[in-house]
């Protein structure tokens, strides 16, 4: 309601777990992106258009499982946009931002 009224229109990143014993995020499942986009699809937003960022810096490894894996990233970046326009909800579906400064290496 206050983003209404302050007339801010929501950018939501889906997100997962960060798991301490690999010290990175977990990879989402197809469970985890359902669940995500029926949550959001619930909520009261203050535009007809909902926007949804897949994840975050996905050429991290800490961000992704431990690992660099674009072409997992892919599928569920593909997985999640079929998914939320299936919903009928008005999605805008962005892809994850790279961060662009990071090293050359096994890591990033």
């Amino acid at each position: 309601d206050k983003c209404k009224e302050l007339r801010i229109i929501p950018l939501v990143r889906l997100t997962t777990e960060f798991d301490p014993d690999i010290n990175a995020w977990k990879i989402p499942n197809k469970r985890d992106i359902y669940d995500q986009i029926n949550f959001l699809s619930s909520l009261d937003w203050p535009t007809d258009k909902k926007h949804i960022i897949v994840f975050n810096e996905v050429n991290h490894a800490k961000e992704w499982g431990g690992t660099i894996n674009p072409g997992e990233y892919t599928r569920l970046l593909k997985f999640t946009a079929d998914w939320a326009h299936t919903e009928n909800k008005n999605f805008v579906v962005l892809p994850a931002g790279m961060d662009l400064a990071a090293p050359n290496g096994s890591q990033t």
